[in-house]
């Protein structure tokens, strides 16, 4: 049992030590939102581009368009400054 745990150690550490780091560097960002003031979108140096994530209607909001949105969201489209909420995040699209 000591030998497997070593082993299970030694392989761990291999391999955090091994893998590549995952770096990326933000490159260009889109033009401001008149609606809410942040950026439409971010693209980083290997090209991906992020938009922001706000649904429109309830079928986005229930299809599931944004991956993390606030819990207590349940009216849409959000309207800054009453109802817009504090967290918000950056998604990709569909291709």
């Amino acid at each position: 049992m000591k030998n497997f745990k070593l082993t299970t150690l030694a392989v761990s550490l291999s391999v955090a030590l091994l893998a590549p780091s995952a770096h990326a560097v933000l490159e260009r960002m889109g033009p401001t939102v008149q609606a809410n003031g942040y950026p439409g979108w971010y693209q980083d140096s290997t090209g991906l581009a992020l938009e922001f994530c706000t649904p429109l209607n309830m079928d986005e909001l229930n299809g599931g368009h944004c991956l993390l949105l606030p819990p207590n969201l349940t009216t849409v489209p959000e309207v800054f400054p009453s109802n817009f909420f504090d967290e918000h995040f950056y998604w990709r699209p569909a291709p």
